[in-house]
């Protein structure tokens, strides 16, 4: 699940922060957009009682951490798997149907959709190998 995640918008007090980073949690959300709240002038939000700008930074990097550390769990139980690819133009990676930004150890074809075993995490990055199909059709 990917979300857009605004930390200190006006009136967030600690326990709307605590849901808000609960929340990333209970719905394992891996893609995060995460971004402090910056008030525009003439906006109604604006009017309102705003947090503090060192606030809403600090809650941004929390919110951040908390996707990381969501997304390294998902990416983990995805190790041995075996998802469709579709190849990107680089030839070298791809996105499988639940999203996963997978790494290619060897070139394919841009534009083809081929299975691919994942192998490993690298520093956030998933890697993975084409599994050949076998000479006898299995």
């Amino acid at each position: 699940i990917g979300a857009d995640i605004i930390a200190g918008f006006p009136t967030e007090d600690d326990a709307a922060f605590e849901n808000s980073l609960r929340l990333v949690t209970e719905a394992r959300i891996v893609h995060g957009h995460i971004f402090p709240y910056s008030e525009r002038n003439g906006t109604p939000a604006a009017r309102m009682p705003q947090v503090a700008p060192q606030v809403r930074k600090a809650r941004a990097a929390q919110l951040r951490a908390a996707v990381a550390a969501e997304k390294a769990h998902w990416q983990a139980g995805l190790v041995g798997s075996i998802h469709n690819v579709l190849i990107e133009r680089s030839q070298l990676s791809g996105h499988a149907e639940n999203f996963a930004h997978i790494r290619l150890e060897t070139k394919a074809a841009a534009g083809q959709i081929a299975p691919v075993r994942i192998a490993r995490v690298t520093d956030g990055q998933l890697f993975g190998q084409i599994i050949e199909a076998s000479p006898h059709g299995r």
